[in-house]
């Protein structure tokens, strides 16, 4: 059986996307202004910020998936981005550092149920074939929004009362929702997942998501190379997260609104990335591209450390947002085409649980590092880690040649 797709939905998936990103940057920055730049106990801060970030994606990603097999994924979507307008208001009532990081907790939860919803939906509408292509374009069009983003955000955080910033978060959330409801799934589809997921989450916990991990690694061989390749990433940004903010702060004595213009240079390489990133789809697979990449980003990382200016770092931030982005793009995309259509809810769930952990353990490890040491310390330690990535070995099938690649519209 063919299940019919809309032209039209890939995009507004896209547009959801794009609106819901925009939002989460509103209420991320604005903590890291009132907690870091502000606050008095920024490592604190951060830390807990990143942790908070990371503990619904390690614990939570089976009832993620429960809930798309119970609403559907379109139904679940809608459900969640309304929940994030709702906690944005509660921000505004939050008082005190514990109850703005309360929310925030919630925020996230709502965060990471949006990205399992979305990772398990695209491959219902788009051809495996075409993920790779589409999940570049995807992230060229988020980035193309969101480039000049953090840059306005930071300046309205400056000029703007809280009230006006957090009722802008509100209408982009709200712009989500309405791209949503125009997403058609087929029925079909949708009938098939709904049936998958349900079966299987209410019976997993978090040892559940181990011993799926293994049977997983053992039905489809290319799965695991990908997975360890994608924690590296991961990692390797983890690193970044809370390095890059302490750094800047204490030898830059920087700003949010400098800080915006940083992260506005790591979207502006991350927009590049996508356009490079079809023609190096199979250089990265089984070519050297991916070993020479990871060492560019540790000497990138390294070079970090002797930067003094505001210029030099965004230099960098665009390097690192250009490869960084492009490697999480493909191995994501891989291992959605290595990934039994009758499996997608699961290895979402466990591909969210898989992230969360090595991001979680990169976070950790800085704050340690950090407050033993120093943030440049911690830096030096991460371009390390990434080097070593270069020298892992690959063997992992082109993208291409993946029988499950194959468009899952065809029964």
């Amino acid at each position: 059986m063919i299940h019919q797709r809309d032209n039209y939905t890939p995009w507004r998936i896209i547009g959801a996307d794009l609106f819901s990103d925009i939002g989460n940057r509103f209420v991320v920055l604005l903590l890291i202004d009132l907690l870091v730049f502000q606050g008095q106990n920024a490592v604190s801060s951060l830390v807990l910020m990143c942790v908070f970030e990371q503990v619904p994606a390690i614990l939570l990603s089976p009832a993620a998936g429960w809930g798309v097999g119970r609403f559907g994924a379109k139904k679940w979507l809608i459900l969640v981005v309304a929940s994030k307008g709702l906690l944005v208001g509660a921000f505004l009532l939050a008082t005190g550092r514990a109850g703005m990081l309360s929310v925030y907790f919630l925020f996230l939860v709502c965060s990471l149920f949006f990205a399992v919803g979305r990772l398990s939906l695209v491959p219902l509408i788009v051809p495996g074939a075409r993920l790779v292509s589409f999940n570049a374009l995807n992230e060229r069009v988020a980035v193309a929004g969101a480039v000049a983003a953090p840059w306005l955000i930071g300046l309205a955080l400056s000029r703007l009362h809280q009230p006006a910033v957090m009722g802008m978060a509100f209408l982009f959330f709200l712009g989500s929702v309405v791209m949503i409801r125009g997403i058609r799934v087929p029925a079909s589809a949708a009938r098939d997942h709904r049936m998958e997921t349900v079966s299987v989450y209410p019976e997993k916990g978090l040892i559940g998501l181990t011993v799926s991990f293994r049977r997983l690694f053992s039905a489809v061989p290319a799965m695991g190379p990908a997975f360890l390749m994608l924690g590296f990433v991961v990692a390797g940004s983890g690193v970044l997260t809370i390095g890059l903010p302490l750094y800047f702060k204490t030898a830059i004595q920087g700003d949010i609104a400098g800080w915006g213009l940083i992260m506005s240079a790591f979207q502006a390489g991350a927009f590049v990335s996508t356009l490079l990133l079809p023609r190096l789809e199979n250089a990265l697979c089984q070519g050297p591209a991916a070993p020479v990449l990871f060492m560019i980003l540790a000497a990138g990382i390294y070079l970090l450390t002797m930067a003094v200016t505001e210029t030099q770092i965004a230099l960098l931030m665009f390097l690192f947002g250009g490869g960084f982005t492009m490697m999480l793009i493909f191995w994501e995309s891989l291992i959605q085409q290595c990934c039994p259509e009758e499996m997608t809810g699961r290895v979402m769930a466990l591909l969210a649980s898989f992230k969360g952990t090595c991001y979680l353990v990169a976070v950790s490890a800085g704050a340690l590092v950090s407050v033993l040491w120093d943030a440049r310390s911690f830096l030096i330690i991460g371009a390390l880690f990434v080097a070593v990535a270069a020298f892992v070995p690959r063997k992992t099938p082109s993208p291409s040649s993946v029988p499950s690649a194959q468009p899952p519209a065809a029964r």
